[in-house]
């Protein structure tokens, strides 16, 4: 990634988790976290990435966002006064379960 893409995604992160943290209208008890913004290198697309606890509601909550893109779009060209701002994609997050499954086996393997 180019520098510039790199602070593009770290923009479009810290804006997009206010907007959700404000705007979004979250179950009671769910805690959704962007992880990581990756802007592809023509800025026309944005994957956001989300870590949803707890997971058995992760599908509803992904649901929910992808419903509200555009809402979400709308705020962030508001906000970043940029001339283009990226189509938004999300997707859940599942490194951290990975990682998590990884290090139950390597604790196995010791034992």
């Amino acid at each position: 990634m180019s520098k510039r893409t790199d602070q593009v995604s770290e923009l479009i992160k810290r804006e997009l988790s206010n907007i959700i943290v404000k705007d979004f209208d979250c179950p009671n008890g769910v805690l959704i976290t962007i992880t990581e913004v990756d802007v592809s290198i023509d800025f026309e697309n944005a994957k956001v990435l989300i870590s949803i606890y707890p997971e058995n509601v992760s599908s509803k909550v992904i649901k929910d966002l992808d419903n509200q893109i555009n809402e979400f779009q709308s705020m962030l060209f508001k906000r970043l006064k940029m001339r283009i701002v990226p189509k938004l994609f999300f997707r859940l997050d599942d490194r951290l379960k990975t990682a998590d499954e990884v290090e139950k086996i390597i604790e196995k393997i010791h034992n």
